[in-house]
């Protein structure tokens, strides 16, 4: 295969960004593996348990090069016929009729022996020739005329003898045919061998190939690819059932669950709408990732000591606001929201509902994920307005309501790693001791609830960097992590955030300057008539205007490898309020138009229901 023909391997970056834009999410010593033994034309063995991607590996590579994946795959007494080639016996014998029926004529007017063997010797080679060959995976790689992925697949299960076979293929890229001679490969494959290791690979043909082990992945890298594959899974959820997988692979099992396992079971969670772990759900769906009784019981017995804590922090009871506060409210006349300054957006262009739909029909290149900063807790009539006809009838009273922090990350192959909302800064991981946060406001938003999950610069680091926020708001919640940026890193919005006017900024507006205070400037998104732009202008990530909850809030639309993500922010805090279509309550400046934004966003999902929807701050 020609090196210069496949920019997607040109770097062991662009392999890890190409395989995660497949849903193949790898470590950097398999990209660096792959990447070098693309670069130095030799095989790759790929060993590790079952279940690990070994295979994936390979059907992954020939997705990302556009290029066929042939595959063979190995078990007791694998021999040259299935290997290699066969004879197309039936074409040999009709064609050996077709000439006994034409020997008269070929022989008409022949003097003597000599001559009419010197005839028929003409014919000597022509049933066995390529065009007579019934080509097998290992031939078939070589006939590729722009090259193939050839997957020997599980050669732990052949024999020693095949193996010999392998070698001169391996080394050569080249068939010996004892009736024809020796074919070469037209271009020669990549090659994969993959070997659950039960039984020692030769030495010799080790010698030929680059050696990468495959392990279970870490906590960390199988919750990224249980997020790829299962994106609507809970960043709560997803992290309890990776770590109680890995505890189920510490056990003594007769086989441990595999990646694909995995990625089933949060499938499975999800369908039945499992908000954490318990023992009972933990219980009843244990068929799905162990196979045998023994196992499942082995699993049982030890099912306390397995299962992670559900982490649910009990709801205190609401602090009293401080007098001072609503004191400000009533009789202040107000000022902005912040002193930062702002400036006009040079990021992106104004765009159109239908160029939003159209690019809507393929996959994007974003990898999305989302992440849990934190737990809290607020009081339902700011996160819903319960003077709703449909809150009414459901018989919705105040009270606290668990929520979440989402930070949502997103990697561009081109543009790098950006994040929506901000997360959760370092210094919140003891709340009530933040220094940026007044004690007013602490009194008045719960602060001492604030349950740190994730803090942002845990997130920056684990992303290698963040090249940039996107606000869906300005409310404190939203840009609690941008402390832990260094300053410097853009801050974008809607416009008029900054400016709005409130009497309770009077008590707030001290607070957010301090949690602003590395932005240096603020951002404002220039909407036009249509309150859509294409951020990046490849379609690839949309910002779309959803004022009322506060003048400038903005709702973003990823296109990804797993679908479209829709990030409405505080369009609607809850799952509730999003599945019966009811705005905010008191939180909201402006709940008739907070209403509006909501409908248009339901609508734009409904056009497309591929679209997986977040809202603000609980998971579908």
């Amino acid at each position: 295969m020609q090196i210069e023909n496949f920019p997607q391997l040109a770097s062991v970056a662009e392999i890890e960004r190409g395989f995660e834009s497949f849903g193949y999410i790898c470590s950097t010593k398999i990209a660096t593996a792959v990447f070098l033994a693309f670069q130095l034309r030799k095989p790759i063995l790929v060993e590790g348990p079952p279940g690990v991607g070994k295979t994936e590996l390979a059907k992954t590579t020939a997705e990302l090069l556009d290029t066929p994946l042939i595959r063979l795959q190995c078990y007791e007494g694998l021999d040259e016929a299935k290997a290699l080639y066969e004879w197309k016996y039936g074409k040999q014998l009709l064609y050996t009729q077709v000439l006994k029926e034409k020997l008269g004529d070929l022989l008409k007017g022949a003097r003597g022996l000599a001559e009419s063997v010197e005839r028929l010797h003409q014919f000597g080679d022509i049933f066995y020739s390529e065009d007579f060959l019934e080509p097998r995976p290992l031939l078939k790689a070589m006939q590729q005329d722009k090259g193939a992925i050839l997957l020997i697949d599980e050669i732990d299960k052949s024999d020693y003898e095949f193996e010999s076979l392998l070698l001169e293929i391996l080394s050569d890229y080249q068939i010996s045919i004892p009736e024809i001679g020796t074919i070469k490969a037209r271009t020669s494959p990549m090659v994969f061998l993959t070997s659950n290791n039960t039984r020692d690979i030769s030495d010799a043909l080790k010698r030929r190939c680059l050696h990468l082990y495959i392990p279970f992945p870490t906590v960390e890298l199988e919750e990224r690819i249980v997020l790829s594959r299962v994106p609507n899974v809970d960043a709560r959820l997803r992290h309890q059932l990776v770590e109680f997988v890995h505890s189920l692979r510490l056990l003594d099992l007769k086989k441990s669950p595999a990646i694909s396992e995995t990625i089933d079971w949060a499938r499975s969670l999800l369908l039945l709408h499992a908000r954490h772990l318990d023992e009972d759900m933990v219980r009843s769906t244990l068929n799905v990732l162990l196979k045998f009784e023994d196992d499942i019981e082995a699993a049982e017995s030890e099912l306390r000591s397995l299962l992670p804590r559900a982490g649910a922090a009990a709801v205190k009871p609401l602090a009293a606001v401080f007098p001072l506060v609503l004191c400000a409210a009533l009789l202040l006349p107000g000022c902005s929201a912040t002193t930062v300054d702002t400036q006009p957006a040079q990021l992106g262009r104004q765009a159109t509902y239908a160029e939003m739909l159209a690019a809507m029909e393929a996959p994007g290149p974003i990898v999305f994920e989302k992440h849990l900063a934190a737990d809290w807790a607020v009081p339902l009539s700011g996160l819903l307005n319960l003077e709703h006809p449909k809150a009414v009838a459901a018989g919705l009273q105040d009270r606290e309501e668990p929520i979440q922090i989402y930070v949502y990350s997103l990697r561009h192959p081109r543009y790098g790693n950006f994040i929506v909302d901000s997360g959760m800064a370092e210094s919140f991981i003891d709340a009530a001791d933040n220094d940026d946060v007044s004690a007013i406001v602490k009194l008045a938003m719960n602060i001492p609830l604030l349950d740190v999950q994730l803090t942002t610069a845990q997130l920056q680091r684990s992303l290698g960097g963040i090249d940039g926020v996107f606000l869906t708001h300005i409310h404190m919640d939203h840009i609690m992590g941008l402390g832990d940026l260094d300053p410097g890193v853009p801050v974008y919005l809607g416009p008029g955030d900054a400016a709005l006017t409130s009497a309770t900024h009077i008590a707030t507006r001290g607070t957010t300057d301090r949690l602003l205070a590395n932005t240096g400037v603020l951002r404002d998104w220039q909407f036009g008539s249509s309150g859509i732009i294409d951020v990046f202008g490849d379609g690839s990530l949309w910002a779309i205007h959803s004022p009322g909850h506060t003048p400038g809030s903005t709702a973003y639309l990823a296109l990804t490898g797993s679908g479209p993500q829709l990030m409405i922010g505080d369009a609607t805090h809850t799952r509730w309020g999003w599945e019966n279509g009811v705005e905010p309550g008191s939180y909201s400046d402006n709940g008739p138009q907070s209403a509006i934004s909501l409908a248009r966003l339901q609508q734009l999902a409904r056009d497309n229901p591929a679209i997986a929807v977040h809202p603000g701050h609980q998971a579908l």
